[in-house]
């Protein structure tokens, strides 16, 4: 998983898929899914702080490339399925292998479809902590590419987008 620092000097937001997805949907397309997952790094102390400080959060962002099936993608109370003939996941170190059949997404991300996890500029009270959770789907390699390209993934999503063929 990609683990990303938070400072504010960064600007990491991705651009929205938009509301015509499913028009965009094509067998063959190529389609990118990123689950985005806030997590606390290092140490705010050894016994839970009033507060944590914004520097202690960061976003684990994983990948999944797909080659579109036939099909639409259904949404159903708590997973999405995108009917894909083969996908790949990978993140910032490692690209696994190729897995035959739809991708299915579950909660807690299901839910959070279009949702980024925000870029935290205030500490939080650790009695109310409650750590975020986002998931992006862009379509077509006009989409995907920029995307890469923003989290220095060319070489990343060159080498998923050949194991697919």
């Amino acid at each position: 998983m990609e683990v990303l620092p938070r400072p504010e000097s960064l600007d990491f937001r991705l651009t929205l898929p938009s509301s015509d997805l499913e028009s965009k949907l094509k067998e063959g397309e190529q389609i990118l899914v990123v689950k985005e997952r806030e997590v606390i790094t290092g140490c705010p102390g050894i016994v839970p702080p009033e507060k944590i400080e914004p520097l202690f959060f960061s976003v684990e962002r994983s990948y999944i490339l797909g080659l579109l099936g036939p099909g639409k993608i259904s949404h159903m109370k708590e997973k999405i399925v995108i009917p894909t003939k083969r996908y790949v996941e990978f993140d910032r170190y490692k690209v696994c292998e190729v897995k035959e059949g739809p991708i299915v997404i579950e909660e807690p991300y299901s839910s959070r479809f279009g949702m980024r996890v925000p870029i935290r500029t205030e500490p939080v009270p650790y009695s109310s902590l409650s750590l975020k959770k986002g998931l992006l789907i862009f379509v077509g390699e006009e989409e995907i590419l920029p995307v890469m390209e923003r989290r220095g993934l060319h070489a990343t999503y060159a080498r998923a987008r050949r194991m697919l063929g």
